[in-house]
């Protein structure tokens, strides 16, 4: 018994081939659009899975390359703040060197005496700088800043110097004192992760800037003509405490050679303190160069990572184009076919 193929069913063999060339056709038109040859792990199961790791360690190289670019900017800004501090310091430590000659009397002292209440107004500003509003040296105290005005001592001295026996109020920013708040996480330090195995702090304690601010601040109070209490403890500086407001006047003929004393040892505070500061900065300067060749290393290993999910994933543009061109034309010549089919009648087999 012959069979013969109905018209039906090569209509049905017909709808059925150009179902399948159509869903070819448009995988192979989206791999030409995107230039991906791996989209869906059902696609190709055996290279999704390589694909998928590739990309989660991708992920991962750029978290650690956005904590980098933070980190680097946060030390940046640390490294201007101490680069200023130094320019400070050392105009302190010149105007000091040139006002402790007993050549220069106690008026010309006193006139100078603003200029460093005015640095050191300076270094206070630099002890309170921000990057992204967040107060870089007040560890996790974010709501104010690490370095505020104190109250003023309690009477008779409430408006500065100016008890019994001065020779005169001090007003002004001889008036103001300044001092580390100290509030609970003013002293944390935050590490960053940089890598997958290290991690580099990216900031300081505030109390870096207390001493050469109080140093300053002894500088400033020397000139002006007023010892300061507590006085500075004989032997190594950098032992100096805040001054606490208080200081009798210089009086008598050993005045000025009291005054010019105390401008010696408070010189010694104020370079003490900028050694302080520069040491600080080295270590900025480490960090940043460490930061630097982390974020070398890291950027060769996304380059490497990429290239290597790319070969996995990417098509090749010249292939798939063939192959979409050699389907097309396939496609062209089973829809010329069904067309054949489809003009089928009985009078064709008469």
């Amino acid at each position: 018994m012959s069979l013969r193929v109905t018209n039906l069913l090569a209509t049905q063999n017909f709808i059925g081939q150009m179902s399948q060339s159509r869903a070819e056709l448009e995988k192979l038109r989206d791999k030409v659009a995107s230039g991906v040859e791996v989209g869906r792990p059902s696609d190709e199961p055996g290279k999704a899975a390589a694909i998928a790791q590739l990309q989660s360690t991708l992920t991962r190289l750029e978290k650690h390359q956005e904590r980098i670019s933070y980190s680097t900017s946060l030390l940046s800004a640390q490294d201007g703040a101490l680069e200023s501090a130094e320019a400070v310091m050392l105009r302190v430590r010149e105007l000091g060197t040139q006002l402790a000659s007993e050549t220069i009397g106690a008026t010309q002292r006193a006139q100078a005496a603003e200029e460093i209440f005015s640095l050191r107004d300076q270094l206070v500003s630099l002890a309170n700088t921000q990057y992204l509003d967040v107060f870089i040296y007040g560890g996790t105290d974010d709501d104010d800043a690490p370095y505020q005005q104190l109250p003023q001592p309690p009477a008779p001295i409430a408006a500065g110097y100016s008890g019994p026996g001065y020779l005169a109020p001090v007003t002004g920013s001889a008036s103001l004192r300044y001092g580390w708040d100290q509030e609970a996480g003013t002293a944390t330090t935050r590490d960053v992760r940089i890598t997958d195995s290290e991690q580099l702090r990216i900031n300081s304690s505030g109390q870096l800037w207390a001493q050469p601010i109080a140093a300053l601040e002894r500088m400033g109070r020397a000139l002006a003509g007023y010892r300061t209490e507590p006085t500075l403890p004989y032997g190594a500086p950098g032992t100096g405490a805040l001054p606490d407001g208080n200081g009798a006047a210089y009086a008598g003929p050993t005045a000025l050679a009291e005054q010019t004393n105390d401008i010696l040892r408070a010189l010694d505070e104020v370079e003490f303190g900028r050694k302080a500061l520069n040491e600080e900065r080295l270590s900025v300067g480490a960090r940043l160069n460490r930061l630097s060749s982390a974020d070398q290393i890291l950027s060769s290993l996304v380059q490497r990572t990429t290239e290597a999910r790319s070969n996995l994933q990417d098509a090749d543009p010249f292939e798939t184009a063939s192959k979409l061109a050699d389907l097309q034309t396939s496609f062209q010549a089973l829809l010329a076919s069904g067309s054949r089919i489809n003009d089928l009648s009985l009078l064709n087999f008469l």
